[in-house]
């Protein structure tokens, strides 16, 4: 190769082994977006799993941030008292709108649902506190849309049994009662599932009840009635009756 000439060399290169990755990265957002409505999903494993003191399915309702519970006041007025005594943004119980698979079941004067179900029969629910559809209309507070379960192919049941022994109980920290409450509780329940015609018809049903006896921690004692009688005996001629 001289000075100032143009050298051309043919040179070909060997096609390398070839090497492909694909990487799928999925991340659950932190909102739906197509979503209008600030809504809170309870599902079926919360409701499962959760405990609950009452067994009454609308209790797990107090675990959106949205909902707290109604004024103990409003709700003795209300007659809520364990049938749903929660609040949607400070308003009334009466206001809630609660739907059973899609039928309207709520009542209209508690904010509760007329039809006392299992916790076993619920599978899920949805709660709406505002910007909720129009077949929701008429409340003034939240939505709340229930939904059973259903059987599938294959059998499943349950059978439980909930004891509160009276023995057991302490007594309470304030009131009248000297003595501690004697109640005992015993709640007992079965659901089975099942298909009637296998990939067409299914079935689920679910059944529970509560018996107690004993005497009641509201239940003021004859000994409770006697002291309240010889202090009010110094104050004027009041007395009370058992």
């Amino acid at each position: 190769m001289a000075v100032g000439r143009n050298t051309h060399l043919l040179i070909k290169l060997a096609l390398a082994g070839t090497q492909e990755t694909v990487s799928v990265n999925a991340e659950q957002t932190a909102f739906d977006t197509s979503q209008t409505s600030s809504v809170a999903n309870i599902d079926r494993d919360r409701v499962e799993e959760l405990p609950i003191a009452n067994r009454n399915y609308l209790t797990f309702v107090l675990l959106s941030p949205q909902v707290a519970p109604a004024n103990p006041a409003l709700a003795q007025q209300t007659l809520t008292q364990g049938n749903g005594a929660f609040s949607f943004g400070g308003l009334r119980p009466s206001g809630n709108a609660v739907y059973l698979d899609g039928v309207d079941d709520d009542d209209e004067y508690s904010g509760g649902s007329r039809t006392q179900l299992s916790p076993e029969a619920i599978s899920d629910f949805q709660i709406v506190n505002h910007g909720f559809s129009a077949e929701s209309g008429g409340a003034a507070g939240g939505s709340i849309d229930v939904q059973t379960r259903s059987g599938s192919n294959q059998r499943h049941g349950d059978a439980f049994l909930f004891v509160q022994s009276g023995a057991l109980n302490a007594t309470p920290p304030l009131g009248l009662y000297p003595y501690k409450p004697d109640e005992s509780r015993f709640r007992a329940g079965v659901a089975l599932g099942g298909p009637i015609q296998r990939d067409k018809t299914f079935y689920y049903v679910a059944a529970e009840q509560e018996l107690a006896h004993g005497e009641d921690s509201n239940d003021i004692g004859p000994a409770t009635v006697s002291q309240i009688n010889s202090a009010l005996h110094q104050v004027g001629p009041l007395k009370i009756s058992p």
